[in-house]
């Protein structure tokens, strides 16, 4: 939401609005612009609070203003007390004028990174993470991040790939001071609810229905302006449903299209989907804009960061459609999966084990000895128990920033606290797959082919193509000159070997996009 320049020689005590931005002597603060978020300051005389947030529906835009607004003492902690409760997204910066300090405080929901790194007497923040680019190396990568990446192993923390740039977390604060340079603190850890048993007289599908409600009326979108995600599956499908039962059938639904006997079926689901809302519709073949392709942005080395999603050269395709068509609002079905998930000892009760977050999921063989050594440690250092699943805050940190480039903002209603809190108390069965979601959507009179694909929709048909069209001949270019392979990460015999397998007619490793894509990011903000 934010990137910004704090300098501690700032001897001036007065914000001031222009050319977009907050400034004040060497220091600046320059807010992503966007309907949907609102940037105001106050003062007290003594400190400065600079807000961005996301506006409620509920509540009266603040005017923009050129000037701080001078107020009283007990007015100035008011505001200050009102952004650690705020209900959406926010981001908060703090100047102790006789200090000379700042502090910055990130609200709960994590929509939007903050990438932080210290320059001397300086404090660069980023909502991008290539904007950092001037202050990595490649001698300097985080051992611990590149080894969560490599091994499909990611967690939630201030650690990112590159050593001495830190992410802020969800309600974390982040003090520099001339003493102490750059100190970082995690939160209390969140309280979570437990499941209940259900009373007779309820209707678990009408409660759902009515707090996905709530959540999607939380924004004050203009529904012309705003698109969904409808890829097909129950999360999207379910904010889809919401937004046409809201009213708001002029939206844009798109989607990347998978191909195959899968692409076949997603295609006639949707169309069932899309007829039930009266939206347009947007289709883009995935195969067309498949990972690691000639001229992609990670193909070309454009500045990328190292944990990019797969699908990113098909989002931003399609973003960049969906642009044209006005949009700059997108709904998304992000937060589903966390939304029904089971808790480990639930698992465990029915003797099985989660699918694609399956933990247990083996290792690559061409892991190198310094990645190995780093495996025990990846759950240290991790960010204590946060409002929202530390899953969909770990997507909202490599999608939000393709969408803000593109001069959208998304907005992810199943992450809801409110709407986590209440799914967190349901009985297991109604958890488990998804069953009240998928309730809903029968109750909607839709067909079984919705309700209950036959097949799983998913992105491994795209990927198996990406590696079998252009990621071997980019593998094949890297075991010549390899980062990771120089720095111990992957052992370049063992992927040789994984290589030479392939092509002599054995079976894609997917395995191998990990390498890819960490490969090519650290690649492309080095260079």
């Amino acid at each position: 939401m934010l990137d910004f320049r704090l300098d501690l020689s700032t001897s001036d005590l007065r914000w001031r609005k222009g050319d977009g931005r907050w400034m004040c002597g060497p220091s600046w603060i320059k807010p992503f612009e966007h309907p949907l978020l609102e940037q105001f300051a106050v003062t007290n005389g003594g400190s400065t609070l600079l807000i961005t947030r996301e506006r409620q529906a509920s509540a009266l835009a603040v005017p923009l203003s050129d000037d701080v607004e001078f107020v009283d003492p007990p007015t100035y902690e008011k505001y200050r007390s009102e952004m650690r409760t705020w209900p959406l997204e926010s981001l908060v910066v703090e100047h102790h004028h006789d200090e000379g300090t700042f502090c910055v405080r990130a609200g709960q929901w994590g929509s939007a990174p903050v990438y932080l790194v210290e320059v001397g007497q300086q404090l660069r923040g980023a909502w991008s993470l290539p904007e950092l680019r001037p202050y990595v190396r490649a001698d300097r990568l985080n051992a611990l991040e590149v080894t969560r990446g490599l091994t499909y192993r990611l967690r939630y923390s201030r650690e990112t790939p590159f050593e001495g740039v830190f992410q802020l977390t969800e309600r974390a604060e982040a003090e520099y001071t001339r003493v102490l340079g750059l100190r970082m603190r995690y939160p209390e850890p969140a309280k979570h609810a437990l499941p209940r048993d259900i009373r007779e007289d309820v209707d678990l599908v009408d409660v759902f229905e009515q707090e996905l409600e709530r959540a999607v009326s939380a924004w004050p979108f203009v529904s012309r302006e705003t698109a969904v995600e409808l890829s097909g599956g129950l999360d999207s499908a379910n904010v889809a449903m919401t937004l046409a039962a809201l009213g708001h059938r002029d939206v844009l639904a798109y989607a990347l299209i998978f191909g195959g006997d899968i692409g076949r079926q997603q295609s006639r689901r949707r169309r069932e989907m899309i007829e039930h809302c009266g939206f347009q519709d947007l289709r883009v073949d995935a195969l067309d804009h498949p990972p690691l392709r000639p001229f992609g942005a990670r193909a070309s080395g454009e500045p990328l960061h190292p944990l990019a999603q797969p699908y990113h050269e098909g989002l931003e395709h399609i973003l960049e459609l969906a642009r044209g068509r006005g949009v700059t609002t997108v709904f998304t079905g992000d937060g589903g999966d966390q939304l029904f998930s089971l808790r480990e000892a639930e698992w465990a009760a029915l003797g099985t084990r989660p699918g694609r977050n399956n933990p247990h999921r083996p290792l690559p063989t061409w892991l190198g000895e310094r990645t190995l050594e780093q495996l025990e440690a990846v759950d240290s250092n991790l960010a204590p128990a946060t409002v929202l699943n530390p899953s969909a805050l770990l997507g909202f940190a490599s999608r939000t920033p393709q969408y803000m480039a593109a001069g959208m903002w998304q907005v992810s209603p199943l992450c809801s606290p409110r709407l986590a809190a209440f799914c967190e108390q349901l009985p297991v069965e109604w958890r488990m797959r998804k069953h009240l979601a998928r309730e809903r959507l029968r109750r909607l009179a839709f067909s079984a082919d919705v309700v209950n694909p036959p097949l799983r929709e998913n992105f491994t048909h795209v990927m198996e193509y990406a590696l079998a069209e252009f990621g071997m001949s980019l593998l094949k270019q890297r075991l010549h000159h390899s980062i990771l392979v120089d720095l111990g990460y992957v052992d370049g015999n063992e992927l040789r070997a994984v290589h030479d397998r392939i092509a002599d007619g054995g079976e894609m490793d997917l395995s191998i996009f990990a390498f890819l894509r960490m490969e090519l990011g650290v690649r492309s903000m080095v260079s």
